[in-house]
């Protein structure tokens, strides 16, 4: 991670089932992860890829359902999954050397 670089991605999750559902899926595969909650309320669990890319799992206030779904997962751990979704991406953090240059590009 450097200049120029993606610092994270954050993807955003619909609800706090299914982010104890990737938790869950992440650690039987071996992944490491962290996890935070933010003054505003999101909680946060964070890994890296193979590439070593941090990326971020975010509970949105605004988050819908994913596509296809037919109810969003609000209680327990939703049954359909063997293998979570991602949903949106929320974010994309990027390391720069000038912000005010990066800002006016």
């Amino acid at each position: 991670i450097g200049r120029g670089g993606t610092s994270h991605v954050t993807f955003q999750i619909p609800s706090l089932a299914e982010l104890e559902l990737w938790a869950s899926w992440l650690e039987r595969n071996g992944v490491a992860t962290s996890s935070e909650s933010h003054a505003d309320g999101r909680s946060v669990l964070m890994f890296e890829d193979p590439d070593g890319l941090r990326l971020e799992l975010a509970i949105g206030a605004q988050a819908s359902a994913i596509p296809g779904e037919s109810e969003p997962a609000t209680s327990g751990a939703p049954q359909r999954l063997a293998t979570p979704h991602l949903g949106p991406i929320k974010q994309v953090a990027v390391i720069v050397s000038d912000l005010e240059r990066s800002k006016a590009f």
